[in-house]
């Protein structure tokens, strides 16, 4: 693959990727894994967001019960303040600069449409994942 480092390893991970998950005829089809860029926040990511969060609270494979159930009752807690926050229209606006990137992402999706072929997702992609990069912590 082309947009990949001259690297054994680097060349086997991007054709086991392309053709698994972009190529045409992958086995793991665009639909099951991608949804269309829109403004709507983490939606295409809400539940395995959940999860990493809340496997995060456990530090054994069988935590006691009583953990459990507080990390529960506290997940319930932070979904009932989002749920009022968003009844009551007081949640965060969205950044222009967070407008701008969901902007140009939507743009380069909608150009991807008009042709739809691989070699043109793997343009998508390439223009739009260095927008997405993770957050040092």
């Amino acid at each position: 693959m082309s947009v990949c480092p001259n690297d054994k390893v680097c060349s086997e991970f991007s054709d086991y990727v392309f053709n698994n998950y972009i190529d045409d005829e992958s086995p793991f089809p665009k639909n099951i894994w991608a949804k269309e860029p829109m403004f709507d926040p983490r939606t295409t990511n809400a539940v395995e967001s959940f999860h990493r969060t809340y496997n995060s609270q456990f530090y054994k494979s069988h935590p006691h019960i009583h953990l459990v159930i507080m990390v529960l009752q506290e997940t319930q807690a932070e979904t009932m303040t989002k749920i009022r926050s968003i009844e009551t229209d007081s949640y965060k606006s969205m950044s222009f600069i967070e407008m701008q990137k969901i902007n140009a992402t939507i743009m380069a999706y909608d150009e991807y449409l008009r042709n739809k072929c691989s070699k043109d997702l793997l343009k998508y992609l390439l223009k739009v994942g260095n927008k997405y990069l993770g957050i040092p912590l």
